[in-house]
């Protein structure tokens, strides 16, 4: 896959994704599963660089600090990508955990500057879940 085309992708997802409804107070999250797709796919290089790029945009359509999602998702990229080497990104389960991991490292990068609270750490978990389970279509619509 091109990385233009990905830095094009990156703001369409960002605005669906500010623009998508929230569901028992879990939003649906687009820009981890993305970040998984591209530790998984590019070289450590350019996967850090998207992922630091899809969390500048994140975080600048967001009310939290600058820079804290682009930082957690650039340090997701690099570990997945570490370990896309042994992985085997045509198992399912593969890209879900990918998707999780993204979006725990975004979440636990937020929430250090909210705080933690039992609520809170349920939240992390769902939306961890859920940003996991849309990391298969994304796969395979990017992939397509």
């Amino acid at each position: 896959m091109n990385t233009l085309f990905v830095l094009v992708l990156i703001p369409v997802l960002a605005g669906v994704q500010a623009r998508l409804p929230a569901f028992a107070g879990i939003r649906l999250e687009l820009l981890p599963a993305l970040v998984a797709y591209l530790a998984l796919t590019f070289k450590h290089g350019r996967a850090i660089f998207c992922a630091f790029a899809a969390g500048c945009l994140q975080d600048a359509l967001s009310a939290g600090p600058f820079g804290v999602t682009a930082f957690a998702y650039a340090i997701a990229a690099w570990v997945i990508a570490s370990l896309g080497s042994v992985l085997d990104r045509n198992l399912p389960f593969v890209p879900l955990l990918a998707g999780i991991v993204a979006s725990m490292a975004g979440a636990i990068g937020a929430f250090c500057i909210i705080g933690f609270t039992g609520a809170v750490f349920l939240k992390m978990i769902g939306v961890a879940l859920v940003a996991g389970l849309l990391t298969i279509p994304v796969f395979l619509v990017v992939d397509a």
